[in-house]
C-alpha cells in the first residue's frame, strides 16, 4: 500500500470533512483542501482542526497550506525530527526545489550521494513523488515541501538564499530558463534575474508565452525595471502584444533615455536598434513612424546578420502594406519567409505568409493567395500559436479570398471569427482593416445596415490614428460604395469624400464658419460644398440633408 492508494478522492474527502469531522464545507472548499493536501488523510484532518469554530471557513481554506502552524508542527515532530541529522539536512536543503534529480540535489546541497538518498526517501514513503517512470525526477508532497521550506527559513534564511542561487546556476547552465529565473527571484538575485529576462524574454514572447514574461516583469520591484533599459525593452514588447500603445511608447522612451553600454543580451544590437525593432513591429496608430522604424530596423539587423532579420523583414513588409505600397512589400515578406524557416521562427513565418496572401488578393492573384493562407493556418496549428490574438488576421484574409470567389456567407463567418479573436487584444488598425473587409462582404450579402455599422466602427478607430496610412483611402472607398447614386440626366451625384466630411461636421451643429475652421478651408468653400450636398441629396435645408444622410447611413 503506497500513498497513492491511501489518498482520499473528493467524495471520500467530503465524507471525512463534513460527516465524520462535523464541518459544513462547500463543495468548492472541499475541492481546494483535497487538492492542497493531495488527498493525504492526515493533512485533511489537520485542516479540519484548523477550521473548527471558524467564523469564516472559506477564508481559512484559501489560506491553508504547508505554512499553516498545525501542518508545520505535525510534519516537523512526526517526520523531520525522526530522521537522522544527515537525512534531515538533505530534506531541508532540497525543499527549495520544485522538482529534483540526483545531480541537481548534489549541486544544491554540495553532496555526492543524492541519488541514494532519494531512493531511500522513496523506499521509506517520505512524501516523495516520482515524476517519471525511470525514477529520475521527483518532487515532494506540496504540503511537506512548504513546511520544510518554512522551517529552513526559520533556521537559516541565509542558507536558503545560497541554495536558490546554486539551483539557479544549475538550471541556467542547462538552458532551463524559466526554472533559473524562478530561483533567481527566490534567492533575491535580481541582477541575475534581470539578465536572464533580458536575454530570453523576447524568445519566450515569440513562443506565445506572453503571460510568463509579463509575470517575470511584475515580480521585479518597479524601480528596478525603470532603471534598466534591457527590461524596459522587454516591457515594450509585452505592451505592444497586449495592445497597450501608450505603455509601449513610454517604455521605449525611458529605455532610450537611460541607454545601455554595449550590445543588448537578446542580440538585437544597441538600445536604439532594439527600440526601432519594437517600434517597427507595432503600428501604434502611426504608419509613417512605423515605416521609418521598419526601414532602419531592416537595414541594421541585416547588416548585423542577427537572428532578428526575419522579424525585421516581416515588419518592413507589413509597414509597406499599411502605407499603400503592397507590391514593394513582396520582397521583404519573401525574405521573411525564407529567414523564418531557416531559424525556426514559426510565428514570423506564419505572419509573413498571411501578409503575402493579402498582397496576392489585392492584386487579384487568388490561387497564390489560397496557397499562402493555407500554409499560414497550417503552421499556426502545427506549432501551437493558433490562439494568439493577431492570428485572427489569418481568418480575415482567408475570408477575403472566399469573398473574391463568391462565397460571401463563408467569408462573413471567417472574418467574424478573425475579428473576435483580434478585438481588444491587438492593434486597433488591424481591427479596423478587418472591419472594412467584413463591411464589403456584408454589402455583397445585401446587409447594407450591418455594413454601415461596421464602417462606422472602423471610422472611429481610424479617426483616432495619428497617421492611418492606406486605411483612410480604404475607409473612403468603403463609405462611397454604400452611397446610392442619384441620376439627373447623365450626371452621377454620388457625394465626394470632402462633401461627406463637411456633412459630418455640419451634423454636429457647427456653423459654416466653424466648419471651415475645423476643416482648414474658407467659409466660401464650405458654402459651395453645402450647396452641392443639397443638390445631390435633393434637399433644400441643412436639417433635411442631415436627416437624409442619416437615413442613407452616410453619417451616424
Amino acid at each position: 500500500m503506497r500513498a497513492a492508494e491511501l489518498a482520499f478522492n473528493h467524495i471520500e474527502a467530503a465524507d471525512a470533512l463534513n460527516r465524520v469531522w462535523g464541518l459544513d464545507l462547500s463543495p468548492e472548499s472541499i475541492l481546494i483542501l483535497n487538492e492542497r493536501t493531495e488527498g493525504w488523510p492526515v493533512g485533511l484532518y489537520l485542516a479540519s482542526l484548523s477550521l473548527r469554530g471558524a467564523s469564516d471557513p472559506a477564508a481559512l481554506v484559501s489560506d491553508f497550506d504547508g505554512t499553516t502552524r498545525l501542518v508545520i508542527d505535525y510534519l516537523m515532530e512526526v517526520v523531520l525530527e525522526q530522521q537522522s541529522d544527515q537525512l534531515a539536512e538533505f530534506l531541508l536543503d532540497t525543499s527549495v526545489l520544485d522538482s529534483m534529480c540526483g545531480s541537481l540535489c548534489d549541486a544544491v546541497t554540495g553532496r555526492d550521494d543524492s541519488v541514494s538518498l532519494l531512493a531511500q526517501l522513496e523506499h521509506e514513503n517520505l512524501f516523495l513523488v516520482a515524476l517519471d517512470d525511470h525514477r529520475h525526477w521527483f518532487r515532494y508532497h506540496h504540503l511537506f515541501s512548504q513546511a520544510l521550506n518554512e522551517e529552513l527559513g526559520r533556521r537559516d534564511s541565509d542558507r536558503r538564499t545560497v541554495l536558490h542561487r546554486r539551483a539557479r546556476a544549475w538550471f541556467e547552465a542547462r538552458g532551463e530558463v524559466s526554472a533559473a529565473i524562478r530561483h533567481a527571484f527566490a534567492g533575491g538575485d535580481l541582477d541575475a534575474a534581470a539578465t536572464l529576462v533580458a536575454t530570453h524574454g523576447t524568445a519566450y514572447l515569440n513562443l506565445g508565452r506572453l503571460a510568463t514574461v509579463r509575470g517575470w516583469l511584475e515580480t521585479f520591484p518597479r524601480p528596478v525595471v525603470e532603471a534598466d533599459a534591457r527590461l524596459l525593452l522587454v516591457e515594450a514588447w509585452v505592451s505592444g502584444l497586449q495592445g497597450d500603445a501608450e505603455g509601449g511608447m513610454d517604455a521605449l522612451s525611458m529605455a532610450r533615455r537611460l541607454g545601455y553600454e554595449g550590445e543588448l543580451p537578446d542580440g538585437s544590437g544597441t538600445v536604439e536598434e532594439g527600440a526601432s525593432l519594437v517600434r517597427a513591429t507595432f503600428p501604434w496608430s502611426d504608419v509613417g513612424a512605423m515605416l521609418a522604424a521598419a526601414r532602419f530596423a531592416h537595414s541594421s539587423q541585416r547588416r548585423r546578420g542577427s537572428d532578428w532579420q526575419a522579424l525585421a523583414a516581416l515588419d518592413l513588409g507589413w509597414a509597406l502594406i499599411l502605407a499603400g505600397e503592397s507590391e514593394q512589400a513582396r520582397e521583404p515578406l519573401l525574405e521573411a519567409v525564407a529567414l523564418a524557416s531557416r531559424s525556426e521562427q514559426w510565428i514570423a513565418g506564419g505572419d509573413a505568409r498571411c501578409l503575402l496572401a493579402a498582397v496576392s488578393v489585392a492584386s487579384g492573384e487568388l490561387e497564390p493567395a489560397e496557397a499562402w493562407i493555407r500554409d499560414a493556418l497550417e503552421m499556426a496549428t502545427q506549432f501551437g500559436f493558433a490562439d494568439l490574438p493577431h492570428v485572427g488576421s489569418y481568418h480575415v484574409v482567408d475570408g477575403a479570398i472566399r469573398s473574391r470567389r463568391g462565397d460571401h456567407e463563408e467569408a462573413d463567418r471567417l472574418i467574424g471569427i478573425g475579428i473576435e479573436q483580434m478585438r481588444g487584444s491587438w492593434d486597433p488598425m488591424h481591427v479596423a482593416e478587418a472591419l472594412l473587409a467584413r463591411a464589403s462582404v456584408q454589402q455583397a450579402l445585401g446587409a447594407r445596415s450591418e455594413a454601415r455599422s461596421l464602417i462606422s466602427e472602423a471610422r472611429a478607430l481610424i479617426d483616432a490614428c495619428r497617421d492611418p496610412g492606406i486605411l483612410s483611402e480604404r475607409l473612403r472607398q468603403a463609405a462611397r460604395a454604400l452611397v446610392p447614386a442619384y441620376r439627373r440626366g447623365d450626371q452621377d451625384t454620388r457625394l465626394t469624400q470632402r462633401e461627406l466630411d463637411v456633412l459630418r461636421v455640419l451634423a454636429t451643429g457647427a456653423t459654416e464658419r466653424e466648419a471651415a475652421a475645423e476643416l482648414f478651408v474658407s467659409p466660401s468653400t464650405i458654402h459651395s460644398h453645402t450647396k452641392a450636398i443639397y443638390f445631390k441629396l435633393a434637399c433644400s435645408s441643412r436639417d433635411e440633408a442631415i436627416a437624409r444622410a442619416r437615413e442613407l447611413g452616410l453619417i451616424t
